[in-house]
């Protein structure tokens, strides 16, 4: 959808939000709040993440491994495992 929100900004030919929302079949409130600088759901969360983008795929890769040996963590495992990615 990013894409479409994108190109529905930069189209100059409607006169108003509600007409270019309906044009590019997008929602009013999304068109709206993209032109009020309102961040994407995904964007937002960016910022409260403990664990950067490779040490998390790491860990998935640790815990999917794991999983196939037959041998799944405890909650409080992964928690300690992401606690140790994120001091390091």
């Amino acid at each position: 959808m990013d894409n479409a929100v994108q190109t529905a900004l930069s189209d100059n030919n409607s006169s108003s939000v509600r007409e270019t929302a309906r044009n590019f079949d997008i929602p009013e409130s999304t068109l709206c709040g993209c032109l009020h600088g309102r961040l994407s759901r995904h964007k937002g969360q960016v910022s409260k993440q403990l664990l950067l983008p490779e040490k998390e795929l790491g860990l998935v890769n640790v815990l999917v491994h794991l999983a196939e040996q037959g041998w799944a963590p405890s909650l409080s495992m992964v928690c300690h495992m992401a606690e140790t990615l994120v001091q390091a």
